[in-house]
């Protein structure tokens, strides 16, 4: 089953990365370093670009359909092998550089089409969780939340800490793509929640990507 890329459920986004001008992020020359089959430091190449598609795959993007559970250090020599076809590539800012790469090796079709909740979140922290007064020792806790979507018009409020889909657990944020990303739009799913110290269920009809 693939997936779209999608983060409308995270906020994991390498904003240094993905928001950089020109070749360089964090101090880092992609474009130098890492041309010619990353010849130059390859294990900052490489980490580079785990990191990139690590935010890509929670951002929203309907070109690029993943496996179930992708994961980032398999794009590796996918991007490789696309800087080494395309060298007027790297005259790109890097994230695009991958993002072009990967919707190269995984572009979407019709049939592809991912649910989404409508909410940027992120890993509860023990700290959050007694601050929160969450009786929980994992879930995602809500930051933002998309107008008019499924998880707003299901009530939810930022702050609020999500732990269960479903009445499956929570554990990250991974999860709860999985969970919401592998229903088809228009379901309706149940969402556990905790608020002010006390737990509480609502339902959420889901929105495509």
């Amino acid at each position: 089953m693939k997936i779209a890329a999608f983060a409308a459920v995270g906020a994991i986004a390498l904003s240094a990365s993905l928001g950089s001008t020109g070749s360089r992020a964090n101090g880092f020359d992609f474009n130098s370093q890492c041309r010619s089959g990353f010849a130059g430091d390859r294990r900052a190449c490489e980490d580079f670009t785990r990191g990139v598609v690590a935010g890509i795959l929670v951002s929203p993007h309907p070109s690029i359909c993943v496996p179930q559970g992708y994961d980032p250090r398999l794009s590796v020599p996918i991007v490789e092998q696309f800087m080494q076809a395309h060298p007027k590539a790297l005259n790109q800012r890097p994230a695009y550089v991958v993002q072009a790469a990967l919707e190269t090796a995984y572009p979407c079709d019709d049939r592809d089409v991912r649910s989404v909740l409508g909410v940027v979140v992120q890993n509860l922290s023990p700290v959050q969780a007694q601050n929160l007064r969450v009786n929980a020792t994992s879930g995602v806790v809500i930051v933002r939340l998309e107008p008019n979507a499924a998880a707003a018009k299901a009530g939810l409020e930022e702050g609020d800490v999500v732990t269960a889909v479903n009445d499956r657990p929570l554990l990250n944020v991974t999860q709860l793509q999985d969970a919401i990303g592998e229903k088809q739009p228009g379901t309706t799913v149940k969402v556990t929640f905790w608020r002010h110290g006390r737990e509480h269920t609502t339902t959420a009809t889901l929105s495509p990507a």
